[in-house]
């Protein structure tokens, strides 16, 4: 039984620095090398430096066009690395938040409906 706590806690770790140190910083290069694929005349909903710190070249006089891989991780800022973790921790306690709000409305029904289901005994 100890055991398999154990083993839930290592595999709830494994998770999290996964998805600390690979899914996210993935998405964030993913979505840098797409933002710089945008035509020049879209409007995004949020305004971002699409010369990425000058290391974007337009195609026009001779880039690519597009940010690599390595620049648009290089150009994100140690500021928007701790915007975006501020950002999953707010998310992450809105997730308990209402976690918590649905277990507060529901257990209480659900014990409930449990007493009134059970037969009365004479």
């Amino acid at each position: 039984m100890a055991s398999d706590v154990w083993k839930g806690i290592v595999v709830m770790v494994v998770m999290l620095l996964l998805t600390v140190f690979l899914t996210i910083p993935a998405h964030v290069v993913l979505t840098r090398v797409q933002a710089s694929l945008l035509p020049e005349h879209d409007e995004t909903i949020i305004p971002f430096d699409r010369s990425f710190q000058g290391t974007l070249e337009p195609a026009i006089v001779g880039g690519h066009g597009f940010v690599s891989m390595k620049d648009a991780w290089n150009t994100f800022s140690r500021a928007s690395w701790e915007r975006l973790v501020k950002l999953y921790l707010k998310i992450f306690g809105v997730g308990i938040a209402l976690n918590l709000a649905f277990s507060l409305i529901v257990l209480p029904q659900a014990i409930f409906m449990i007493k009134a289901s059970q037969p009365t005994q004479n």
